[in-house]
């Protein structure tokens, strides 16, 4: 969504850290993600428990928990970075609304100024050229206005 602005970084534009941030964010916020580590926890805990495989991690599977410590340990840095990222996004869309805002308020200023511009030549043109049809020519002359 972001890489289609004009006015936002993207690709190449972005540091390292950037756009690691950006792809872990959208691998780790994403459904696929979430039905993917499901099950994985769903086949380990199986495995466990029936013990088709030796059971290396047998209840209360502490080696799985000591899987999420190492996860959860990451993942909050990876969510902090995310929420810079998001909001230097929106920084410079803010930054570029703005000044696509005072770029608009000074080309309507300058259309304005035209346009007084133009009530003044007209002005002056009337008072120089005088009417160049006379009365008796003009349309429904004689008759009050009225046909």
């Amino acid at each position: 969504m972001w890489h289609h602005h004009p006015h936002v970084r993207s690709g190449d534009e972005l540091t390292l850290g950037e756009r690691a941030a950006d792809a872990v964010r959208n691998g780790m916020g994403s459904w696929a993600f979430i039905w993917l580590q499901t099950a994985f926890i769903v086949a380990w805990v199986t495995l466990n428990v029936i013990g088709i495989v030796a059971r290396w991690d047998p209840f209360p599977f502490i080696l799985l928990n000591l899987a999420f410590s190492v996860q959860a340990a990451y993942a909050s840095p990876i969510i902090l970075l995310s929420q810079r990222r998001g909001d230097q996004k929106s920084s410079e869309l803010a930054l570029s609304t703005h000044d696509n805002g005072v770029k608009l308020l000074d080309l309507n200023q300058r259309q304005l100024e035209i346009l007084e511009q133009l009530r003044e030549m007209r002005e002056t043109l009337k008072e120089l050229a005088p009417d160049p049809t006379p009365a008796a020519e003009t349309p429904n002359a004689g008759t009050g206005g009225y046909c």
